[in-house]
């Protein structure tokens, strides 16, 4: 593992995981970034109403309100406050939006004091403006150079079920994307799995067939053309469960049992005391495991721990004895290892302590056993030391570049980037210092591996 990552971060390879980087993020900015013409005159039309509403309660600021009012007309309609909105509010560092404005300013001091001016409120300006003049943008449900109508007709395209790719803009190719559950060119057919619930000249509703249905032609189970897996047809042509447990070829494997679900099946594990078994718990059984034995109620019990087999709960009714118990008057009896063996435990302070099957060695006080000799305990060690062998701990992991920490800042570089795309100059400093992090980050890694 530690090859591949030097092989990965070598410094080698540092230029060629920055160039792959950087091709990423300058194929994103294309993706994230792109602005069509259209885009730009809706842009502009929402930040001149924004800028309106801004400066709906704003004056000359004059300070004589009545003298300014008379001699230089209204403010609400003033060439001073369209003046305010172009300088403050309207395209600020976007490139396109002052392209846009230098070549159909006329055109906005038109909207501004014939239309607006005149309280045409029923008049929209993105309408008069992006659409009906400056053109850059489509009427709804058309698309593309020609404004030509949407897959369906501008009426109701895609059949209300799906959006016109390219709506209301000069690009596109105005076919149908359909929404959920339905297909075809103009949306006017379901999907499999759905039936048509109803159907006019213009309208199609798609309703979700009954769940053992594949494809159905109406509600219910009695509406299915195609059962779906785990369910077959029925005498009343309904589609109905399947018991797959009740199959022959159906195996679920030693130590478990077949439970029938909705459609489908499970194989379940056999109680703990069974070897096979026909369903849950030990009355279910088939035949015991080799550890327990069958009652009277016919029931799988854990036979004696002395027992490696047994017909009954008691010592005597073992059939062989396990390691460490021997049979004695029939009966399989602890042997005591450290009576018959006295060169179990060797080497000093150390008693042979006899268990159930077995012994251990335990070491007297003050000692502990290592390499099965027992030898004295060694004194603490001093917590300071222990304290700075964690400090030392500590300081190298932060020495260590975190990767959840390299992949939000990539995250927050690009929100940034999103947020200034408009300045050129300010996206260039993103792309730089973002180029600066990753070769620092991939250095980090060399340096890391090589130690």
């Amino acid at each position: 593992m530690v090859t591949l990552r030097n092989s990965v971060f070598s410094k080698n390879n540092i230029s060629k995981v920055i160039f792959a980087l950087l091709c990423v993020l300058n194929f994103l900015t294309v993706k994230i970034f792109a602005t069509t013409k259209c885009d730009v005159c809706k842009d502009m039309v929402k930040r001149f109403n924004e800028g309106l509403e801004t400066t709906k309660k704003s004056n000359f600021g004059g300070g004589n309100t009545n003298w300014e009012s008379k001699t230089l007309g209204t403010y609400k309609t003033s060439e001073t406050r369209l003046v305010e909105i172009i300088d403050n509010h309207l395209c600020q560092e976007n490139k396109e939006c002052h392209m846009m404005l230098e070549e159909h300013e006329e055109l906005l001091e038109k909207y501004y004091f014939t239309i607006y001016a005149k309280h045409l409120s029923t008049q929209d300006m993105h309408e008069w403006f992006c659409i009906e003049n400056v053109k850059a943008c489509c009427p709804n449900n058309t698309y593309g150079p020609k404004c030509s109508p949407c897959t369906g007709g501008t009426e109701r395209p895609c059949m209300g079920n799906g959006e016109c790719d390219g709506a209301g803009t000069e690009q596109g190719s105005g076919r149908c994307t359909c929404d959920r559950p339905y297909n075809g060119e103009t949306c006017e057919s379901c999907q499999l799995g759905y039936y048509e619930a109803y159907r006019n000249t213009t309208h199609v509703i798609c309703e979700k067939c009954h769940h053992r249905c594949r494809v159905c032609s109406k509600e219910g189970p009695s509406g299915c053309i195609h059962c779906r897996e785990g369910y077959t047809k029925s005498s009343d042509g309904e589609c109905i469960d399947v018991d797959e447990c009740t199959r022959e070829k159906l195996d679920c494997g030693h130590n478990t049992y077949c439970v029938n679900t909705e459609g489908s099946y499970d194989c379940r594990a056999c109680d703990d005391g069974c070897d096979t078994c026909t369903g849950p718990g030990p009355d279910k059984c088939i035949e015991c495991r080799a550890d327990h034995y069958l009652d009277e109620d016919k029931i799988c019990k854990k036979c004696d721990d002395a027992c490696w087999g047994c017909t009954g709960p008691t010592t005597e009714d073992c059939k062989t004895c396990k390691s460490g118990y021997e049979l004695v008057d029939n009966k399989c009896t602890d042997i005591d290892e450290c009576t018959t063996q006295k060169d179990l435990c060797t080497g000093g302070n150390v008693d042979c302590v006899n268990s159930p099957g077995s012994y251990t060695c335990q070491c007297h006080k003050g000692y502990e056993m290592q390499d099965n000799v027992c030898v004295v305990k060694p004194k603490d060690k001093p917590k300071t030391k222990a304290s700075s062998s964690k400090t030392r701990k500590k300081s190298s992991k932060k020495d260590v570049p975190n990767l959840y920490q390299f992949l939000g800042v990539i995250g927050l570089f690009i929100i940034v980037a999103k947020i200034v795309y408009k300045n050129m100059f300010l996206l260039g400093v993103v792309v730089s210092l973002l180029s600066v992090y990753v070769y620092w980050f991939a250095d980090q890694f060399d340096q890391m591996y090589r130690k």
